[in-house]
């Protein structure tokens, strides 16, 4: 990416903990009402999607690690305990101020949802602001 001569380009890499990501399509498929509980076929089919991103993740990963000044990595997890340092970090790399955000979540009020493309899933593009709680 740095050999593309006239492209200011930062990235943001954000990773989620393997068991995370397995508990989650489990948890997910099994409020669908997809799954009993664990069906074991459909667990070998979650843990060889899970392997597949862990392998895109450690990919990204590298590009982000020899990249330096322009990239970083995010930890999903961190984002969601703790997100002022996850944010902080991010607004340095962009060059953008995040306190707003950061004093409206630690506040527990919600964040309007910005008018673009890039903001998250179906349920998000309905909703008008978006209510960040900790489960």
């Amino acid at each position: 990416m740095r050999a593309i001569k006239g492209i200011d380009l930062s990235i943001i890499h954000l990773r989620r903990r393997r068991l995370s990501v397995l508990r989650s399509r489990l948890n997910l498929k099994c409020r669908q009402g997809d799954i009993r509980p664990y069906t074991l076929g459909y667990v070998y089919d979650a843990m060889r999607h899970t392997r597949r991103l862990h392998h895109y993740q450690r990919t990204v990963g590298s590009f982000v690690k020899a990249d330096g000044t322009r990239a970083i990595e995010v930890s999903y997890e961190e984002l969601c305990e703790a997100p002022a340092g996850p944010l902080a970090r991010i607004g340095e790399l962009v060059g953008l101020d995040f306190q707003a955000v950061i004093e409206r979540l630690a506040s527990a009020k919600a964040l309007d949802v910005p008018e673009h493309m890039i903001r998250g899933n179906a349920r998000l593009h309905a909703d008008a602001v978006v209510h960040v709680a900790r489960r």
